[in-house]
């Protein structure tokens, strides 16, 4: 420890000395017995006379000053022996370091909050700027996103890409790697992707189409914050290979049973929205109605014509034709109709032998009422009509082959739909029974009925793996990720045996609930 002396005087390397109450007294600081150290005394002037304190009389001020000494004392600034001691608990040097090279502080409990800038992270090993031959690939190296929310890609290039060019590819453990998404990029258009990370580690790969770039430009960013996905404007038409975000949502409705409890709205397996009609509805018909699948009765209007009546008609009408001449015209005795002279009418007639009439000259008078060869031709050309518009035959056959009508204004027609029909369950609780990454557990030893759609939810927090077969020969079908897969189709025969196994890591909490339907 360094020694002072006041007033200064110029001293040799000797021991300092200092006279106490008439006496020489050595300046000495001994630091295995604090006790014996003799220090250099140190007087304390009033500020305002510049005269030494009077202990006698300045009292109060003399207590203030202790006062803040042992406040001084508190705050542990005497513990630091040297300036070199204090200096090697500072930082090396100003600015940005590392944790290890920095002061520890607290914050005060009455301090506002500091602003936070969340910064990303551009991924240089997926991101290029250097033109691609025909047919050649980028391909991105792999990058551990767990510290990331969210990864932007933009890519443009004044070629367009093969099909399905640009991939986001994922992997659990770095070597296996499949793809969550694909685009084919257009020559000239700068796309932009956003994605949250679907597994630990994330890397893109574009391959161009047959025609050498001279631009390209593909840049991959990491951020930890939720950004504004990729924009499309209104206006613009929708492509197939838009970036979108998924929404999956389930209409609900209050019901009007009593109590108002709300019921889910069911939809045809087309996706189209079942609908049940309530009393009358007024529509308008234009264009040909196809009325199918009707159940229930149409009453008919007043005076229409049924089925019955038309068949009786048909039949009817089928053995007049059979009883007719097949021609008009003079023909053979057994192709002509036999008639008979009516009991009251008076033929005058003389003759002998046979009659052979052919040839008859002037006009022969029909009787009242009589049917004229006009008139059955009218006739007979009317029945073809009406037989042309009528089914070949009876029983349900095409629309083009069946006769169309019209529902009346004031009739009301039933109209029933039937929706996907949930065929079972499946519920396992990873507390209870730990799945690994080793072994397949069974979830349903025999599907009761063909399934071809599932809905999926995992709150394991792993992703899982869906396999069919016996034990023993589990195939593998899809992967569960985390959360869930929500409605997927897949079809799942009659006594399937369902199985599943953790890819990322043993799942030994949350639960996966399956709902199978037809």
């Amino acid at each position: 420890m360094a020694n002072f002396q006041w007033p200064s005087i110029s001293v040799s390397a000797a021991p300092i000395q200092f006279i106490k109450d008439g006496v020489d007294e050595f300046v000495e600081s001994d630091s295995v017995t604090p006790a014996n150290s003799n220090p250099l005394p140190v007087l304390a002037f009033d500020p305002n006379t510049n005269l030494p304190f009077d202990p006698s009389i300045d009292t109060a001020y003399l207590q203030a000053i202790n006062t803040d000494t042992t406040s001084l004392v508190a705050k542990d600034f005497a513990t630091e022996v040297s300036l070199t001691a204090m200096s090697a608990k500072l930082p090396s040097s100003l600015g940005q370091t590392t944790k290890s090279g920095s002061v520890s502080v607290t914050m005060a409990s009455d301090q506002d909050d500091l602003p936070a800038k969340l910064k990303g992270v551009v991924s240089t090993g997926n991101s290029s700027t250097t033109p691609l031959a025909g047919g050649a690939t980028f391909t991105g190296t792999s990058i551990d996103t767990l510290d990331y929310g969210v990864i932007t890609v933009a890519v443009f290039a004044d070629q367009a890409s093969s099909s399905s060019g640009l991939q986001f590819l994922f992997s659990t453990d770095n070597t296996n790697w499949f793809i969550s998404d694909q685009y084919t990029i257009v020559a000239g258009a700068l796309k932009n992707y956003s994605l949250a990370p679907a597994a630990r580690y994330f890397k893109v790969s574009f391959a161009n189409g047959a025609v050498a770039q001279t631009q390209f430009f593909l840049e991959t960013v990491l951020k930890q914050s939720y950004v504004k996905p990729s924009s499309h404007r209104i206006s613009d038409p929708i492509s197939g290979e838009d970036d979108a975000e998924l929404v999956t949502a389930q209409l609900v409705g209050v019901t009007t049973a009593g109590g108002g409890g709300y019921v889910s709205v069911k939809v045809k397996p087309s996706g189209a929205l079942a609908a049940d009609v309530t009393g009358t509805v007024a529509a308008t018909q234009s264009g040909t109605w196809n009325i199918a699948n009707v159940s229930g009765a149409i009453s008919l209007p007043t005076g229409a014509s049924t089925l019955a009546e038309q068949q009786t008609q048909s039949s009817t009408l089928s053995g007049i034709s059979g009883k007719l001449p097949a021609t008009l015209g003079q023909t053979t005795k057994s192709g002509s109709l036999s008639v008979t002279v009516a009991s009251d009418d008076v033929v005058a007639v003389s003759q002998s032998g046979t009659w052979n009439i052919n040839n008859i000259s002037g006009a022969i008078t029909l009787p009242t009422g009589a049917a004229t060869s006009a008139l059955q031709s009218t006739g007979n050309n009317t029945l073809t009509a009406i037989s042309n518009k009528l089914p070949a035959f009876l029983g349900q056959t095409t629309a083009n082959a069946s006769l169309s009508v019209v529902v009346a204004t004031d009739q009301n027609v039933p109209v029933k739909s039937m929706g996907r029909v949930a065929v079972g369950q499946i519920y396992h609780d990873y507390a209870s029974s730990n799945v690994t990454t080793s072994a397949y557990t069974e979830i349903l030893a025999s599907v009761p009925t063909t399934s071809t759609r599932i809905e999926v939810f995992d709150s394991s927090g792993q992703t899982m793996i869906l396999a069919f077969g016996l034990a023993g020969f589990e195939s593998d079908q899809m992967f569960i990720f985390p959360g869930g897969n929500g409605a997927v189709d897949i079809t799942i025969y009659t006594t399937t045996r369902l199985s599943i196994k953790a890819k990322t890591a043993t799942a030994s909490e949350g639960y996966l609930a399956i709902n199978l339907y037809e």
